[in-house]
């Protein structure tokens, strides 16, 4: 498929809005594309696009952010046509322990801090950057490539952190990780290759490996530091009620670029 006819195809999709690297949120019909050990190649059949989007202009769309619709939450970049947003990370799916244990943070902090649950919960493999349309599927086989070898493993969450982002427009509550953090890090080190193939940025120097579960607007980091000994005795209770809460058993990773999820299942 010529330059041209992508051009083409990608004016004609709608593109997602990405709001922090913390989220993996979609107001848009998501495409689930599971890759296995042996193919990569993510093309399928498409419907003709209509003979209206063909048509070239000169006039260029105007993306308005509006902060109201997504909780107050703010882009880190500004929205361009064709370019996506893109993540790789480790999906971790929520479950009736964590849900209660979230629920309880908000309860002990009480109305001192307006605490949030995180829809999409995750461990972050890289930071998100910014793609462009056509690149997608030569990075997913790229990565593809990596991981396509590598071992399953188990990770182990430990005691509370707080974290804020690089914009200090939102803070986060995360579990860190105990155990695991050498296979993550040679998996960071996987996806920074691939991501330098296209002149991204990879990920953090020194990362400090955390599952995020709740988060709130703005930098609050000394107000959570402060009650983090309360959430750490809440934290530390639940771990001996549920010792299987801070165990996460790593079978695959994950790859969002816009609308499209990517798996790939590791060996």
């Amino acid at each position: 498929m010529d330059d041209a006819h992508n051009q083409s195809i990608s004016s004609g999709l709608a593109l997602i809005s990405n709001y922090e690297s913390e989220d993996c949120d979609s107001d848009e019909e998501n495409e689930v594309i599971r890759l296995d050990k042996s193919e990569c190649n993510t093309s399928r059949e498409r419907l003709p696009a209509p003979s209206a989007l063909l048509q070239t202009t000169k006039t260029e769309d105007f993306h308005e952010d509006n902060p109201l619709l997504h909780d107050g939450r703010v882009r880190s970049f500004p929205h361009v046509r064709g370019n996506w947003s893109t993540l790789v990370y480790i999906a971790y799916e929520h479950n009736d322990v964590l849900d209660e244990f979230i629920t309880n943070l908000k309860l002990t902090l009480g109305d001192k801090i307006n605490l949030r649950q995180i829809d999409n919960l995750h461990i972050s493999l890289s930071k998100t950057v910014v793609l462009l349309y056509h690149w997608i599927n030569t990075l997913v086989e790229s990565l593809q490539l990596q991981f396509q070898t590598y071992p399953r493993f188990t990770l182990q969450f430990g005691e509370l952190e707080v974290f804020c982002n690089e914009t200090e427009t939102r803070t986060f509550i995360g579990m860190n990780i105990l155990a695991g953090n050498e296979e993550l890090l040679n998996l960071v080190k996987m996806v920074d290759s691939c991501l330098t193939e296209f002149k991204l940025d990879t990920f953090y120097e020194e990362p400090k490996f955390h599952l995020s579960i709740a988060w709130c607007l703005g930098n609050k980091m000394s107000e959570l530091k402060t009650e983090l000994p309360r959430l750490n005795e809440l934290c530390n209770h639940f771990i001996v009620n549920n010792p299987d809460f801070i165990l996460k058993q790593v079978d695959s990773i994950c790859c969002k670029s816009g609308n499209k999820f990517f798996t790939f299942p590791l060996k």
